[in-house]
């Protein structure tokens, strides 16, 4: 009913509006997350992952897509997990309990983590990377500090475990065949994270641990 919806969308807009304000209130210890930041490097150098750079090069020589891609990571995470909700609690709601938990579960999760500084390799011009929102004009986020958008929270990638959460619900709820094209979003997000120097392939792998942790213990 009426009133359920209201309860529910109450809700999601509490746990959004504290991953919004977690940034603002973090404590910002840049020294510490330029360091932390240098060893997730390191360490996945050490791993042999590709070189986030390698995506972000074949970005910067092509205005539009990178327009395009700087625009979906700062657009698109949120209302897509949001309208998955509403479709779930409208279309799907013996589902809807189960996937919300974990939604949650992963979100706090990353918060928690969060709060470790790790700086995204757009701070390191040193290692070739370029900050590709701000060559664009494009950036969402204000001078390196304390703000609305916590820069150093790049661990894990928060962008990455809704939209993961995105496609397994719509592949898990939807019926219909047209369903696996869902996964475009975690696969375009994925992608915008990283060619855009916001962060890590690191960030990402950690969020979809999470997001399988979440799903198993719920």
């Amino acid at each position: 009913g009426v009133g359920a919806f209201a309860r529910e969308l109450a809700l999601v807009l509490v746990l959004y509006t504290i991953w919004i304000l977690a940034g603002r209130f973090a404590i910002v210890r840049v020294d510490q997350g330029l360091a932390n930041g240098r060893w997730v490097y390191e360490a996945e150098r050490w791993l042999h992952l590709p070189d986030e750079t390698h995506l972000q090069n074949w970005l910067l020589a092509h205005g539009l897509p990178a327009r395009l891609t700087n625009g979906y990571y700062a657009i698109v995470h949120a209302p897509a997990m949001m309208i998955t909700l509403l479709w779930l609690f409208l279309s799907h709601r013996d589902k809807y309990s189960k996937w919300r938990v974990a939604l949650a579960i992963t979100t706090l999760a990353c918060l928690v983590i969060q709060y470790a500084p790790v700086a995204p390799p757009r701070m390191y011009p040193e290692f070739g990377y370029v900050d590709v929102a701000r060559v664009f004009g494009q950036s969402v986020y204000p001078p390196l500090g304390q703000g609305i958008n916590d820069q150093l929270s790049a661990m894990p990638s928060v962008h990455v475990a809704w939209a993961l959460w995105v496609g397994v619900v719509v592949v898990d709820a939807a019926s219909s065949r047209f369903r696996w094209f869902v996964l475009a979003h975690p696969a375009a997000t994925i992608f915008a994270v990283v060619a855009t120097a916001n962060h890590w392939w690191a960030d990402g792998i950690v969020a979809g641990a999470l997001l399988a942790i979440a799903v198993a213990i719920d």
